[in-house]
């Protein structure tokens, strides 16, 4: 951290996340806008905005603290920067697909989307409660005659799974690409070895 404080890390580290997160949370955020039609819930963008506030401060925080996350030559530093490359092109390349629909069921966005509905659901139901999202999905747009609109916290906890459920995987995808290229370098590095 080259003698700067942590608050001066997270400083620079809130901005990068903010810019980050953003990008990487545009394609779900459009799923839902466009496609569930949540546009006029302002419901529905305060607590997406929110989930997105959390993701910011909780990365700022991680790749703020003394550790792996901060060392440039760590197995994690190295996983961390191929996932938000991989993360930025699969980002772009869902956005452009959701205004259109066309590809939209062969995105991560989508299918982490629809598994975190799931779990939020099944923990509402373990709770005893129906969540409005997932009848939405099933094609239940009102209850009771009255338009359905999910509550804040019902979307914020799918974002925050969603967001979850697509960092994992692009974290074991870039801990295994990470892997994978240590290995070639020193095969490389071997083979330079036994020829001097």
């Amino acid at each position: 951290m080259d003698g700067l404080g942590f608050i001066d890390v997270f400083k620079g580290k809130l901005k990068f996340w903010a810019l980050h997160c953003v990008i990487s949370a545009l394609p779900s955020y459009l799923i839902v806008m466009v496609w569930l039609k949540q546009a006029a819930n302002p419901t529905a963008h305060l607590a997406m905005l929110a989930a997105i506030a959390t993701f910011v401060i909780g990365y700022s925080v991680l790749t703020s603290l003394p550790g792996p996350l901060t060392r440039k030559d760590t197995l994690l530093s190295r996983a961390l920067r191929v996932g938000l490359i991989l993360r930025m092109i699969c980002s772009i390349i869902t956005t452009l697909a959701v205004p259109t629909g066309i590809f939209l069921l062969y995105t991560p966005d989508f299918w982490c989307g629809n598994l975190a509905t799931g779990i939020v659901d099944r923990i509402y139901g373990i709770l005893g409660h129906e969540t409005d999202l997932r009848n939405m999905i099933d094609g239940k747009n009102t209850k009771d005659e009255v338009l359905i609109q999910p509550g804040f916290m019902e979307i914020y906890l799918i974002t925050l799974f969603e967001g979850l459920i697509l960092s994992l995987m692009l974290f074991i995808f870039s801990v295994m690409a990470v892997v994978i290229l240590q290995m070639r370098d020193r095969k490389k590095m071997f083979l330079r070895e036994t020829r001097v």
